[in-house]
């Protein structure tokens, strides 16, 4: 019920989007997120905080987002946190200093040749017909 709430606030956007992402937030950090191995509430904790840096240039914001992606990624193992994780590493990147840079890239780069096989597999299961 919190999560749903959660998404229900930060998507309303109200009185604005920063507000009701700071409010979804409070909501949904009641169900400790960031221990939680439950898939679907890690990636409504990293769209927060996607959203949140958006808003906000947060640099915690932008880490909090980036581990719950790639937590989501590897407790469930399907393309869509996936390749959200990986653009998520090359948005940090994009604003890191030289070395922590080349490690984000070339983690997304990993990822994404992951998130490749998964739909590969994906693709496989899929009849002919």
């Amino acid at each position: 019920m919190l999560q749903q709430l959660a998404l229900a606030t930060y998507k309303f956007e109200q009185p604005d989007k920063k507000a009701a992402l700071i409010k979804a937030q409070g909501i949904l950090s009641k169900l400790a997120p960031q221990t939680s191995s439950e898939a679907e509430m890690i990636g409504l904790w990293g769209a927060i905080h996607k959203r949140l840096w958006a808003q906000t240039k947060n640099r915690g914001d932008l880490n909090e987002s980036v581990k719950a992606y790639g937590r989501g990624c590897y407790i469930k193992n399907d393309f869509y946190n996936g390749i959200i994780y990986a653009f998520m590493l090359d948005l940090r990147a994009s604003q890191s200093a030289s070395d922590d840079a080349l490690v984000d890239h070339g983690l997304a780069k990993r990822i994404r040749n992951d998130v490749l096989s998964i739909c590969d597999q994906l693709l496989k299961a899929v009849p002919a017909d």
